[in-house]
């Protein structure tokens, strides 16, 4: 059974290095939590074909480890509607653009997730923009 007190983890990903993951609070004895939060990254122009969101919605467990309920990834290493919905957002930079994502279910995806993300503990860093052309 799922968990009743589930947060949201977010991490900025850049040519498979993990940069920066921020949470949500937890919505304490709920499996329907609504969050009504703004995770902010800023991310120069130029690096954001470079960059991925990969989210994972947990479990908070007081004694032991949280666990994973279900992971997603929005940018430009995602697929299917994870691609299209950044690629949408690119298009559009000033307009919200929301989609419902699936997420991939825990026992299924843990050991792939873990394996995806075991290279994304040591920080990097974004190409920084580029200098304009010298005259």
């Amino acid at each position: 059974m799922i968990g009743e007190d589930p947060y949201v983890k977010v991490s900025l990903i850049c040519d498979g290095k993990r940069l920066k993951k921020k949470k949500t609070t937890i919505k304490k004895n709920t499996l329907n939590p609504t969050y009504n939060e703004a995770i902010i990254f800023d991310i120069p122009p130029d690096s954001m074909e470079h960059v991925s969101l990969h989210i994972s919605v947990m479990d908070y467990d007081l004694v032991g480890h949280n666990e994973i309920i279900g992971v997603m990834r929005v940018g430009c290493s995602a697929e299917g509607l994870g691609r299209d919905h950044w690629n949408e957002m690119l298009a559009y930079p000033r307009k919200p653009i929301a989609h419902w994502h699936h997420l991939l279910e825990s026992k299924k995806s843990e050991k792939e997730w873990k394996a995806r993300t075991a290279s994304f503990d040591s920080q990097g860093s974004c190409p920084s923009p580029r200098p304009p052309a010298s005259p």
